[in-house]
């Protein structure tokens, strides 16, 4: 038998060495399990998932402060403890305030002369109380302006007493001492009684009304019958 030559023949494991290393690289392509996308790889939100703000706010949260009002600005919430039914009724029409005129001085019950009455005023003489026999009293003139008239805050006011009836004395024969008032004012008119019985007190009232044209100054003789009690 002759010898012959053999070749020797390829080995199969670099075949199959290639093949495993090809399956390895396409599997390394994919994220594994629960890995995160690679950077350049857009991931859609979820259903429920908030879509993440640019400032880092989270958008889930209201855009506005539940009590700003509805141009954006916030609205100041009451301090504690405060009226806000006070506040809102402080500037209702018949509220009363610092310039309200207050009503005539007309004492209910009063022994009244009979009034002057002009346009722009009206006077009168009247009573003050009970009058008792050596008790130092008065009566008052009153002066009650009208319309745009006020009563004239740099007039000298007096009333200007009359001879006295007989059971009454005067301490003093002019009587200034007056009230200050934008619409009206009282002047005491002092007198005391020495016996009972009915007595007349009677006087001029000198007075001045101004509106923002004029003054007018006015004197008016007056007089109002009192009763004079033992006790």
């Amino acid at each position: 038998m002759s010898e012959q030559s053999h070749a020797p023949r390829p080995a199969a494991a670099p075949l199959l060495t290639l093949l495993l290393v090809a399956a390895l690289s396409g599997c390394n392509d994919a994220p594994p399990p629960g890995g995160s996308a690679s950077p350049d790889q857009a991931v859609a939100p979820g259903p429920g998932s908030a879509a993440a703000s640019p400032t880092g706010v989270d958008s889930a949260k209201p855009a506005t402060d539940p009590t700003a009002t509805p141009d954006g600005s916030a609205s100041a919430a009451p301090a504690d403890g405060a009226d806000s039914a006070g506040a809102a009724t402080a500037g209702k029409p018949g509220a009363t305030g610092p310039d309200k005129a207050a009503a005539p001085e007309e004492k209910p019950g009063a022994v009244k002369s009979d009034k002057k009455v002009e346009a722009q005023y009206a006077v009168w003489l009247q009573s003050a109380g009970r009058y008792t026999v050596g008790k130092a009293s008065t009566v008052q003139a009153v002066l009650m302006a009208k319309g745009a008239f006020k009563c004239n805050e740099k007039y000298p006011y007096k009333f200007k007493l009359g001879a006295p009836p007989a059971g009454v004395t005067y301490p003093e024969k002019i009587a200034r001492k007056i009230s200050s008032g934008t619409k009206q004012r009282v002047l005491s008119v002092p007198f005391t009684p020495t016996t009972a019985g009915k007595k007349t007190i009677s006087g001029t009232f000198y007075f001045s009304v101004c509106n923002e044209a004029t003054c007018k100054i006015q004197k008016k003789p007056m007089g109002v019958t009192i009763e004079v009690h033992e006790n």
